[in-house]
């Protein structure tokens, strides 16, 4: 019997290999192959120098898989093919992005770039979908904003319905300098107050480092202490190369994402017109949610800081089908410049939790 066939070669899949490879043989499906469950044969159909392919893939099983990714191009080559699939591409490398209407995309095109393992001539497939640097450097956005500056802080006391929970506070303490650029250092802190800390202590703060020119999320950071759960969060943004880089993973993103606590900050310096909405896209817990910000109309409150003149807005998912929103918050700020929150309502299965603004300052 032949060591291998013209145009084909069967591998053996181990329960170890099907493990450590798993992207290989999903990458080898997309290429034409049949697949088959771990302790079975898995065929794959080649041009006739299959034989150095499979010498390729025995290495790979005690070499890390992202050489797989470096080399894939160069291995395809081996088989004779000038060409290869676009889905078949983008599944091979993870966060790499190719045109739509891309069905076929020539080899000679394609080459290893050291962050995405692939690339391609093409500048719609480098960084993310962007043009790489070296074509055109990246432009950041100029925003507009006469809500916020450093030295403004704001008190809110925390209530369940008549009962008194605890105080939260929301400042601008400082300015930064990442990249070069001017920062807005932003803070939030809540803490349950002594009744019902002897129930369900809380001392959480979040920070944001918040783009001053462009109002887009540079690092975001979370500290939480609620009763027994602990918890200490971080992410940094890259806007440059579109993604968020968490302790435990890279993700892709869209053009200045925002994270949670800098999403509020940016919603203060849109046009708030009774009926109209906006997007943005906001980063929370490892995942990117598309967040539409909904104007419905004007209200005067009398909160424990005194009585104002309010918009209501409401932040909502964007979409339908992602997954089912729980609960429901409801934002009453100024109707002046700066775009104050006063009261924050979040209802809940039983009643609401709202956030009263007590003081307030501007430095």
């Amino acid at each position: 019997m032949p060591l291998f066939r013209p145009h084909s070669t069967k591998i053996r899949i181990t329960r170890r290999t099907h493990s450590r490879q798993s992207a290989l043989w999903k990458s080898l499906r997309q290429a034409g192959g049949e697949a088959d469950a771990p302790g079975r044969s898995f065929i794959v159909r080649w041009e006739p120098l299959a034989w150095l392919l499979r010498g390729v893939f025995i290495l790979l099983l005690f070499v890390p898989e992202r050489c797989f990714f470096q080399a894939a191009a160069r291995e395809l080559t081996f088989c004779g093919a000038d060409t290869v699939k676009a889905d078949t591409l983008s599944a091979v490398v993870p966060g790499i992005s190719v045109p739509a209407d891309s069905a076929l995309l020539p080899l000679d095109s394609v080459a290893v770039d050291a962050d995405s393992g692939l690339s391609t001539g093409d500048s719609t497939i480098q960084n993310g979908g962007r043009p790489p640097d070296s074509a055109r450097p990246f432009e950041y956005r100029q925003m507009e904003n006469r809500a916020f500056h450093v030295g403004e802080h704001l008190e809110f006391e925390i209530a369940f319905g008549i009962i008194k929970a605890g105080t939260a506070t929301m400042s601008i303490p400082s300015m930064e300098t990442v990249r070069g650029r001017p920062c807005y250092r932003i803070l939030t802190t809540a803490q349950s107050n002594s009744f019902f800390s002897r129930l369900y202590k809380v001392r959480d703060w979040v920070e944001s480092i918040l783009d001053a020119r462009g109002l887009f999320s540079w690092k975001f950071r979370k500290h939480l202490r609620e009763g027994r759960y602990k918890a200490d969060r971080s992410a940094e943004f890259d806007p440059v190369r579109g993604r968020v880089i968490t302790p435990k993973d890279t993700l892709p993103s869209p053009p200045y994402v925002l994270d949670v606590l800098a999403s509020f900050y940016y919603a203060r310096t849109r046009p708030l017109e009774t009926g109209s909405s906006f997007d943005m896209d906001s980063f929370s817990d490892n995942k990117i949610y598309p967040l539409r910000v909904l104007v419905h109309g004007r209200e005067r409150i009398k909160v424990p800081a005194g009585q104002f003149d309010c918009v209501v807005v409401e932040p909502v998912l964007r979409g339908e089908g992602l997954f089912k929103q729980k609960g429901k918050l409801t934002i009453w700020v100024t109707d002046d410049e700066r775009r104050m929150p006063v009261l924050m309502k979040s209802k809940i299965l039983v009643g609401s939790i709202d956030a009263r603004l007590t003081a307030f300052r501007f430095e």
